[in-house]
């Protein structure tokens, strides 16, 4: 920006680069949205990615007062598939999770086996998703947040499906939500 601080062009300029910069952010979403990376597939360690997501946000809980209780099975099978897209998902519920908890609250991660299936939920004390937003949170674009883009949990049913799973919410306003993860121990990416 050439103009001298404070002065008006400056702000305008300052303000459209900004807004710049926020478009591309959401291009960028939507082009992953319209086409996911090809999938690195190999065996996993479901737990490890879990706690590799939970090392991750862990600061944020922190600073947010936000306890976090994981309640992960010892005997999860070894899946087949993408961990780095599965961690990119499980990282984004964990962050909408926080998001609803600005003042705080619980965090619990669970991961058990369900018979030839591995079940996870994130689970919330947050404000909750109304009915009616609950039916149109997987629309791309579709946001409840100020700066979201929408294509967050789109992309997230988007990576969880291509691994031959499934991905839900269930919410009540004022008692929070969880989202449910289920991953075939039999399955792979495509």
């Amino acid at each position: 920006v050439e103009s001298p601080p404070g002065h008006p062009r400056r702000d305008v300029l300052e303000k459209i680069l900004a807004q710049l910069s926020r478009m591309d952010h959401t291009m960028g979403n939507f082009l992953r949205y319209a086409r996911l990376p090809q999938a690195e597939v190999r065996p996993y360690d479901l737990s490890e990615a879990l706690q590799r997501t939970l090392f991750l946000v862990e600061p944020r809980l922190n600073a947010q007062k936000i306890s976090l209780r994981r309640e992960i099975a010892a005997d999860l099978p070894r899946l087949i598939g993408d961990p780095g897209q599965i961690e990119q998902t499980l990282l984004n519920l964990c962050l909408n999770a926080i998001q609803a908890m600005p003042s705080g609250g619980s965090l619990t991660v669970s991961a058990r086996r369900q018979d030839s299936d591995v079940h996870v939920e994130i689970t919330d004390e947050g404000c909750g998703i109304p009915p009616e937003q609950l039916e149109r949170i997987f629309q791309p674009f579709f946001t409840t947040r100020e700066n979201g883009s929408g294509l967050g949990l789109p992309i997230s049913r988007q990576i969880i499906g291509a691994h031959g799973g499934e991905l839900w919410l269930e919410s009540a306003p004022g008692r929070g939500t969880t989202a449910h993860i289920r991953l075939s121990a039999n399955g792979s990416a495509a």
